[in-house]
């Protein structure tokens, strides 16, 4: 069970310093977003969908199968609370930067690097690699989520190395371990990444307001990021002791 969150990390810090070498190299703002915040994450995906090749076919390996509806659509629901929050800061402050190119080329960065490299390397790649290698998989899931978390600090740890950066690696690994819970939970149930890429580019979406917008609600966007991803827990969770109580009570003695 090494071996996959070994390949993951590799493939997660090969990800980070891709992203920093058109900055390095000197590249201009556009160049810099082209080659690394585009062409990087294609690249990426590129080489995972390789990786996974060679396990199996795709559609299974890495859960591309059409997801549970009653999940797509829950996922749908609690969806509707970020998109809202956007909405909310946008109608209190301004539309007009939520509504410009640099909006939707932050969408285009979130889409590409967040909600589909991200599910894809961590909830694709690394907890199908855990399961077929006869993980448990509770015990699949909270590696992977551990392991989800540990990758934002790799951001971090490409020089110049700063006592901030080291703490801000630190709280997204706290932040983010809880939320690759659920998101494992959630492919699972579903059979598919498709609902936790969903969930992802509208709970990362919440950026738009802090990149954007010269003053905004830190309140709001936490209760925006985590409060759909806790719904979906406890619902999960519901449904879950629900079927194993049916499960006992069908059970022949």
């Amino acid at each position: 069970m090494r071996r996959p969150v070994v390949v993951y990390l590799l493939l997660a810090f090969l990800w980070v310093i891709l992203s920093k070498v058109p900055g390095f190299l000197g590249a201009g703002p556009q160049l810099d977003f082209v080659l690394g915040r585009v062409a990087n994450p294609i690249l990426m995906t590129a080489i995972t969908l390789a990786l996974a090749g060679r396990s199996g076919r795709l559609v299974d390996t890495l859960r591309f199968g059409a997801p549970s509806r009653p999940l797509l659509w829950l996922v749908l629901a609690v969806s509707l609370m970020p998109a809202a929050v956007v909405v909310w800061h946008g109608a209190r402050y301004s539309f007009a930067p939520l509504a410009s190119s640099s909006a939707a080329l932050l969408l285009l960065r979130v889409a590409l690097n967040q909600a589909w490299l991200e599910e894809l390397q961590a909830r694709g790649y690394l907890l199908g690699a855990l399961s077929r290698s006869g993980a448990e998989p509770t015990r699949a899931v909270v590696i992977s989520a551990l392991t989800f978390g540990g990758m934002h600090l790799l951001q971090f740890l490409i020089p110049p190395i700063t006592v901030e950066g080291l703490v801000s690696g630190l709280v997204l690994v706290v932040l983010t371990v809880p939320i690759g819970l659920v998101f494992g939970w959630l492919t699972l149930r579903a059979g598919s990444i498709w609902p936790a890429v969903v969930l992802h580019m509208f709970v990362d979406s919440t950026i738009l307001c802090q990149k954007l917008l010269p003053t905004f609600s830190y309140a709001l966007i936490v209760v925006g990021t985590y409060l759909p991803v806790l719904i979906l827990a406890l619902v999960l969770f519901l449904s879950r002791s629900r079927s194993h109580a049916q499960d006992i009570r069908t059970r022949p003695t």
